[in-house]
């Protein structure tokens, strides 16, 4: 069985989110709390990292940041494995992963930069056309009126 990223990724949403609400004594669930230390989780290098930014949120209990840390990058890992699994694709980069001491082969991607060949832009001036409401003849006018009252003058 198949099972999509979106709904792993909200598992693990979850799971954090009822880590941290616990750790911090609040009365429900909240995943918007939960999303975000997810994100810092992701986000952070190393450990010392994430903890430091976790003091915003008001997680200081280093055993409760350990465990999320560790479920978020496992999680990444897995994620990452599956990418490289499903594309069929054995030819990714090699990378060591220090949190689970394995070595996971990442998906190659395609990407650069796309030349178009024999596709020169060239400007081309819009065709004159008259006006619909007749906005060009008044404005002839009202010039040669402008004009007549200059030479006047």
């Amino acid at each position: 069985a198949v099972v999509s990223t979106q709904s792993t990724g909200d598992e693990l949403i979850s799971e954090v989110t009822v880590i941290a609400s616990t750790s911090l004594n609040l009365g429900t669930n909240n995943r918007t709390l939960g999303k975000h230390i997810t994100n810092e989780a992701e986000g952070s290098k190393d450990f010392a990292t994430f903890k430091e930014k976790c003091k915003g949120y008001g997680l200081i209990d280093e055993g409760v940041l350990e465990e999320i840390f560790d479920k978020v990058k496992d999680h990444k890992s897995v994620k990452t494995l599956k990418a490289g699994n499903s594309t069929g694709n054995s030819g990714g980069a090699p990378v060591f992963d220090m949190e689970s001491k394995e070595t996971l082969l990442l998906p190659q991607e395609k990407g650069g930069l796309l030349k178009r060949k024999d596709t020169e832009h060239t400007f081309v001036a819009p065709v004159a056309r008259p006006s619909l409401l007749g906005l060009d003849v008044k404005a002839k006018i009202k010039r040669e009126e402008d004009m007549k009252k200059e030479m006047e003058k």
